[in-house]
C-alpha cells in the first residue's frame, strides 16, 4: 500500500510539473518566443484596435537565508521571468517577424 502511495505521489508531481510548463514559459535567451505561445484568443473587438500582441508575464521571486549563526542575515535571493501563455496573444492578421522580436 505504502508504495502505491508513492507512485501515485510521483505521478500526480510529474503531472503538475508538466502543467505548469505549459501554463508559463521562463525567460531564456537560447529559447525565444514563438508563435505558439501565444495561447490566449484574440482580443476582444472592442479594445485598442493598435494593440496587435500582448505578453502577459510576470516575476517568481525565491529567497533563502544562508548560514546557521541567527546573528547572520545574509541572503540568497532568485528571481525568474515569465511569460503567461493562457494570457498572451497575438493577432493572428500581424504575425510578422518583427513583432514577435519585440514581443
Amino acid at each position: 500500500m505504502r508504495i502505491l502511495q508513492t507512485v501515485i505521489s510521483f505521478i500526480f508531481i510529474i503531472t503538475g510539473a508538466s502543467r505548469q510548463e505549459n501554463v508559463q514559459k521562463e525567460w531564456d535567451v537560447n529559447s525565444p518566443l514563438q508563435w505558439r505561445d501565444f495561447q490566449a484568443p484574440a482580443r476582444a473587438p472592442n479594445k485598442d484596435l493598435r494593440v496587435r500582441a500582448s505578453t502577459f508575464t510576470g516575476e517568481l521571486y525565491k529567497y533563502r537565508r544562508i548560514g546557521k549563526d541567527s546573528a547572520d542575515y545574509k541572503f540568497k535571493f532568485t528571481a525568474r521571468s515569465v511569460m503567461i501563455r493562457s494570457k498572451s496573444w497575438a493577432d493572428p492578421a500581424y504575425k510578422t517577424p518583427e513583432l514577435l522580436q519585440y514581443e
